[in-house]
């Protein structure tokens, strides 16, 4: 009883900050104009909409979750998250990897003539509970999707949990 009221005073002080919230999280950036012809100018990019489609669902049903972003021009270049609770609200008992998304560019200062598409799929996410003897928490091991049917390894090569933000470009 003494260890456990020992073991449980050690813990109490203890500072359980490992866990990462956007852990299993995708991360977008467009490119600007310096990556030349496939870089994108703020008004380009300044109006995003965002559909997730559940893999679930049938056909009939898979109306898409429907979101339009409004960004200004310092807010243009932004990173983009998309995760199980962003931009849309989380569903109980699904996940992210339980979507496909396509992002749209309609342009809203100057419509555009051809409308950029993005689409993700075949999002692939895996992950383990760690634990240093008084916290547990989740970290993501492995992160990749196909990106308009090209493989995208989004996982922190270093192995250190770090954010990779996939940049987009014009094809």
């Amino acid at each position: 009883m003494l260890g456990a009221v020992l073991f449980a005073g050690c813990c109490g002080a203890a500072r359980c900050d490992y866990q990462d919230e956007r852990a299993d999280a995708l991360f977008f950036q467009f490119a600007d104009t310096t990556a030349g012809s496939q870089g994108f100018r703020p008004a380009d990019i300044d109006t995003i909409v965002i559909e997730r489609y559940a893999l679930r669902d049938t056909p009939r049903v898979n109306k898409p979750d429907t979101l339009r972003l409004i960004r200004t021009r310092t807010d243009a270049y932004s990173p983009l998250v998309i995760d199980n609770a962003s931009p849309f609200g989380a569903q109980v008992g699904r996940k992210l990897s339980d979507y496909r998304y396509v992002l749209l560019l309609p342009g809203r200062r100057r419509p555009a003539r051809r409308v950029e598409r993005f689409t993700i799929t075949s999002i692939q996410l895996d992950g383990k509970l760690e634990a240093d003897g008084c916290c547990t928490y989740y970290r993501n091991t492995s992160k990749s999707f196909l990106l308009n049917g090209r493989q995208v390894d989004a996982y922190d090569p270093t192995n250190d949990d770090q954010r990779v933000t996939v940049k987009l470009q014009r094809p």
